[in-house]
């Protein structure tokens, strides 16, 4: 089965989720969530992401955030990396702690915004675990409330200023809205596990993805609508721009960055797996993790960039 697609923008807002593998725990004390917190401040700081609420859980998290350069993927994969490698070293274990990748859904902030801070702010009540919201101390909510500080990666103003005009007024409202009982789901209008919002919404967003790829190249290895371009032709393509031949971008002699290049695009525009593109290069699927993130990490070398947008205005060809 293909797996969803990712939708990125600049301005997006995203609900996103993780649970641990086989829904065991992720948090065991608090030096684990105050951990993942510096992790989390430290990819919004790099990826210019802002956070406008969050809970940890037991085997869980939830964060509502805004993609201020239109990337969700990467330091979401980078959150959860080097929180795995934090936390299996501190716990003498190995092996993957997340459920396969995180999930997004891209949010009709107009419709959803506070629909969803409230649902997550609301999560430990549901959960047995504090018998008021306040009462969680590892939630966004006390920050909301001024009862702890907001660090600069958290933006609450957004959501505050829907509650009145001074901050005592409404810090006082959206308590009260948030301590109102509210049993609906809101998550019955999701659409093709992509958006949370109405088919304007969705067509909107795929409009505004189209003309990113047609005009906007500042982040090349940025992931946009994946294509579902066949693995072979995304392969030539990377071939052609990087002048090499298959059998040695396949068969690892080349030693330049088209075999990374081939596996981010492979990712990106062909809807394989990581595991399905290590088989077609004969190596472990964390190496194709690794060669992506090199790639990514070096695409603001001059020449290797102008290689990416030739390839991303091929690949947006493609689709057009």
């Amino acid at each position: 089965m293909s797996r969803p697609l990712r939708l990125e923008y600049p301005g997006a807002f995203y609900h996103v989720l993780a649970r641990g593998n086989e829904r065991k725990e992720v948090f065991r004390d608090d030096e684990d969530k105050s951990r993942f917190l510096n992790f989390l401040g430290e990819a919004s700081d790099r990826w210019a992401l802002s956070v406008h609420a969050y809970a940890l859980m037991v085997n869980h998290y939830h964060i509502l955030l805004e993609t201020k350069a239109g990337m969700l993927s990467l330091p979401m994969r980078h959150v959860n990396g080097v929180y795995t490698q934090f936390f299996n070293r501190k716990h003498n274990r190995v092996g993957h702690l997340f459920q396969g990748r995180f999930k997004a859904l891209l949010i009709d902030k107009e419709s959803y915004l506070l629909t969803l801070s409230r649902y997550i702010h609301q999560n430990p009540i549901r959960a047995g675990m504090a018998k008021s919201a306040g009462d969680y101390p590892w939630s966004s909510y006390p920050a909301y409330l001024g009862l702890t500080r907001t660090p600069k990666w958290l933006n609450t103003q957004e959501t505050l200023s829907e509650f009145g005009q001074s901050l005592n007024s409404q810090r006082k409202n959206y308590r009260a809205f948030i301590e109102t009982d509210n049993p609906a789901d809101p998550f019955k209008n999701v659409i093709g596990q992509l958006v949370l919002g109405s088919r304007q919404f969705l067509q909107s967003a795929k409009e505004r993805i189209s003309r990113l790829g047609k005009s906007n190249k500042e982040h090349p290895c940025r992931r946009v609508l994946v294509l579902n371009l066949p693995p072979e032709r995304v392969v030539r393509e990377v071939c052609q721009v990087f002048g090499v031949n298959y059998e040695s971008l396949v068969g690892g002699r080349c030693r330049d960055m088209a075999r990374p290049a081939a596996m981010l695009y492979l990712r990106d525009k062909s809807r394989l797996t990581l595991k399905e593109i290590a088989r077609m290069f004969n190596v472990d699927y964390t190496a194709v993790s690794w060669n992506i993130k090199k790639i990514c990490q070096t695409s603001g070398d001059v020449g290797l960039k102008a290689k990416l947008n030739d390839l991303e205005l091929r690949f947006s060809d493609a689709n057009s």
